[in-house]
């Protein structure tokens, strides 16, 4: 999610534009898009310029959860972790991307438990 614009800049943009400047040259010399200047402006008339709150839920898997759930059931497949999350499968990928953890195993070292068994 992307973070919202400062009040600093929004008044700004707004004071420009109210003192004669026009949208364009404020869209190029603030370096923010027409529409978010007029969604801005739209603001600023009815009273309140300030950042809406950020919308969405949280993520119903934590890191630390994830790693245990992982390390209890190393050869689980995404939908058996994700019953345990009550989410897709699709859900637990994004999240092991998000936290950067990678389930690839080391070949290496299971060649050399092979040779030993």
């Amino acid at each position: 999610m992307s973070k919202s614009y400062s009040l600093d800049l929004r008044l700004r943009v707004v004071t420009y534009i109210k003192e004669g400047g026009s949208k364009i040259s404020a869209s190029s010399v603030f370096q923010v898009s027409r529409p978010t200047i007029d969604k801005w402006l739209s603001y600023d008339d009815s009273g309140d310029l300030s950042p809406r709150k950020a919308k969405g839920n949280r993520s119903k898997i934590s890191k630390e959860r994830l790693v245990f759930v992982l390390n209890s059931q190393p050869d689980a497949y995404l939908h058996e972790i994700a019953e345990h999350f009550d989410v897709s499968y699709v859900a637990v990928h994004a999240a092991l991307k998000r936290f950067g953890i990678t389930r690839k195993k080391n070949h290496a070292l299971q060649g050399t438990e092979r040779k030993k068994a």
